[in-house]
């Protein structure tokens, strides 16, 4: 779970990176490189968030790193989950915490 979290978190830095360095909005010859680190940057991000809404938890503490680790990429980004993509997690969760709703409640009291 810690590998696919760190991938996802490098993919986002790295599209942080672009973005900042696409700043004008022009597209020049120098540019266009960014421009397209930046695209594959986003590729890959939707990829490894897919990849990490998959991902089976081997334990108690790796579901509540998961179910974390999205909830605060959500707030950050401003992005929602899909209602499959959530079924999914709850699916790859639910062994360890078959309550994510209480398991959110005890964290934020």
């Amino acid at each position: 779970m810690a590998r696919g979290i760190a991938r996802h978190r490098r993919l986002l830095d790295a599209i942080e990176m672009f973005s900042r360095k696409t700043g004008s909005g022009r597209w020049t010859v120098r540019s266009t490189p960014v421009r397209l680190c930046l695209v594959l940057s986003n590729l890959l991000e939707a990829s490894a968030r897919r990849r990490l809404i998959k991902l089976q938890a081997g334990n108690r503490l790796e579901a509540e790193q998961k179910v974390r680790y999205l909830i605060a990429t959500m707030l950050a980004r401003k992005v929602k989950l899909q209602p499959s993509e959530v079924d999914t997690v709850k699916a790859s969760v639910g062994e360890f915490h078959p309550d994510i709703a209480g398991f959110l409640r005890k964290q934020s009291g």
